[in-house]
């Protein structure tokens, strides 16, 4: 039996250009990412995060309170530790709603109470400002 080359060649072709795994490089994807990258760690956002800031702050800003709640070491005057952690989580909570609603694709039923959690979370965040950090 004969192999005919051409035929594996052409094959193998098609699924290169085909195939989602083994999808050409797209050159210009990876130089905006790497751009992106070193304007991230130069300045700690990059020209996309500035297409939607908001967008943006609420991709991390949940994770970066959690983690800030778990390590802090002291809290702002006048406020107990369970109520300063009471208030993080609705900072939290906030952020979270807020991505929520960045998320549906019209208003429902759950929109009224996501935008309630949302500002008052966010109001929070504004009011202890100063006070998050370590």
């Amino acid at each position: 039996m004969k192999i005919q080359y051409s035929n594996i060649f052409w094959r193998s072709l098609n699924r290169l250009v085909w195939t989602e795994r083994l999808r050409p490089i797209n050159i210009m994807d990876k130089y905006r990412k790497l751009k992106w990258f070193i304007q991230r760690g130069k300045t700690g956002y990059a020209d996309c995060d500035l297409w939607s800031l908001d967008w943006y702050l609420n991709s991390w800003m949940p994770k970066a309170l959690r983690q800030f709640k778990g390590n802090t070491c002291g809290i702002p005057m006048g406020l107990s530790e369970k109520r300063w952690y009471a208030i993080l989580e609705d900072m939290i909570i906030g952020f979270e709603s807020n991505k929520k609603i960045q998320e549906m694709d019209y208003k429902n039923d759950e929109y009224e109470e996501l935008l309630k959690k949302s500002k008052k979370g966010i109001n929070l965040f504004a009011k202890y400002y100063n006070c998050i950090w370590w």
